[in-house]
């Protein structure tokens, strides 16, 4: 079963309000940054002392004026300043989780440290992905054309930030440059394709981004392209971090825990009944379009209420599913979750 660490952290979460700064371990605090987004009200930053008293961040959180000031104020309460800031470590490109990195970085002088992965994704998304590419992917989906409008007028009416890129790159394996700390990367690709997680060795504690959070199961292939399948990404990266079953979980979102292992085995199996839903639908229609696949599965949201990005997400897991059936990738998985 599912143990949060906090029952105040677990307490604030479902009530949606805004929780105290908490020291985790020695020389290693939670802050929760506030959000504009509905039914999730918080991103959670990390903050970390080193052997010299430098500090680093992990996910600093959403970029706004009044996110600035309770940073600042964070730091404060701990008896630093943005000033201390030596390095930003970004779990993914999302900019719930480096919003902030901008500002911190001019006032500081800290490094902006990303997965190779996920700052060649930036300088893609900053590129843009135009109505035309669009245009084109709905007409491969097989999108009707009374609909097409609907997902051209999301790319000409959303908002597009432009990603910061990185001042340091890192890699499976390596070990963060935090002086007196042991912070080894791990590359879990799937919610983004250079999503990692951040493991402190010594203290036995798992920063897990937007990979691995007690409740929420996290959206698949949000980071642009990727050369490999993402479902098949986020499925073998979430048997890589449940071997670190003892450690304690410090997640994105919501609130820390323990027995990592059986939230994973969770979050496989409910991606994994999407796959059987996608391989149902393709039995009774082996040449459907995705949309008309799409249009078979079962959607939190409903079917008929998607649109803008969440009906691109939509459309582009269910080509995700297909491909990972359709290359062989989903047997494995299948098997060894007992899921037929």
């Amino acid at each position: 079963m599912l143990q949060p660490t906090s029952s105040v952290r677990r307490a604030a979460e479902s009530q949606g309000t805004l929780p105290e700064p908490e020291e985790l371990s020695d020389g290693i605090w939670s802050f929760a940054v506030p959000m504009d987004s509905q039914g999730i009200p918080f991103s959670l930053c990390y903050a970390i002392e080193d052997s010299a008293g430098n500090l680093h961040l992990i996910d600093p959180g959403t970029d706004s004026d009044e996110n600035w000031a309770l940073l600042q104020k964070n730091l404060r309460r701990i008896g630093r300043s943005v000033s201390d800031v030596e390095s930003l470590v970004a779990t993914h490109l999302h900019p719930d989780h480096l919003g902030l990195a901008q500002r911190i970085r001019a006032a500081s002088g800290a490094r902006l440290i990303l997965h190779r992965e996920e700052d060649r994704a930036a300088c893609e998304l900053n590129l843009g992905l135009g109505a035309g590419d669009l245009a084109r992917r709905a007409e491969i989906w097989g999108v009707p054309a009374a609909h097409r409008s609907r997902i051209a007028h999301s790319h000409n009416s959303a908002k597009h930030d432009s990603f910061p890129t990185a001042d340091l790159l890192c890699d499976a394996g390596e070990i963060l440059p935090v002086s007196g700390r042991d912070l080894q990367v791990i590359h879990t690709p799937g919610h983004t394709s250079g999503h990692m997680c951040v493991r402190d060795r010594r203290e036995r504690i798992l920063f897990t981004g937007d990979h691995v959070l007690p409740t929420i199961n996290s959206g698949i292939g949000l980071g642009g392209s990727a050369p490999t399948n993402q479902v098949d990404d986020y499925l073998s990266s979430l048997e890589i971090v449940a071997e670190f079953d003892d450690h304690v979980v410090a997640p994105g979102h919501q609130f820390g825990f323990r027995n990592l292992k059986e939230r994973c085995d969770s979050l496989a199996a409910h991606h994994l009944q999407r796959t059987i839903q996608v391989r149902t639908a393709l039995e009774q229609a082996p040449h459907a379009h995705i949309w008309e696949l799409a249009n078979q599965l079962t959607w939190s949201a409903g079917w008929e209420n998607l649109k803008g990005f969440m009906l691109i997400s939509a459309l582009a897991q269910t080509e995700m599913h297909v491909d990972f059936l359709r290359s062989g990738l989903a047997e494995r998985h299948l098997r060894v979750h007992n899921i037929t």
